[in-house]
């Protein structure tokens, strides 16, 4: 009986009215979960200090490089670099610069594009505008 009362609903709506409606709902809805659904994955700790997780990537970076593993090397090089432009970001946001923040973060984003923080943060940054 519920699909029918729905099926009516939807038959006195038009088609694009409809899509119109619907598609930012949905993506709305969509980026909710997804955010959700990261942030419950990571541990119940306190996030890392920022100054600790940048030392942290660098090292990491430093060790690969010097073992000869290039490739993970680049990585951690590119995951500190990430962190880093986020938190020169992060400072610029507090002075007002938000087009400055725009940049580096973006930037960050091109860096670690599976890094959760920074593409949360480019968000946080993109809704302020």
């Amino acid at each position: 009986m519920h699909s029918r009362s729905c099926s009516r609903v939807s038959a006195l709506i038009p088609a694009p009215a409809r899509r119109n409606f619907l598609n930012p709902i949905l993506i709305s809805c969509a980026l909710v979960v997804l955010v959700i659904s990261t942030r419950a994955g990571e541990s119940q700790q306190a996030e890392e200090p920022s100054r600790e997780s940048l030392q942290r990537h660098y090292d990491a970076a430093r060790t690969f490089q010097v073992s000869g593993q290039q490739e993970s090397a680049a990585i951690e090089y590119k995951t500190f670099l990430a962190y880093a432009l986020r938190e020169i970001a992060v400072a610029n946001v507090n002075v007002g610069k938000l087009d400055d923040s725009d940049k580096l973060l973006a930037e960050a984003v091109t860096l670690a594009p599976e890094n959760v923080d920074v593409n949360l943060a480019y968000a946080a940054l993109r809704l302020q505008d």
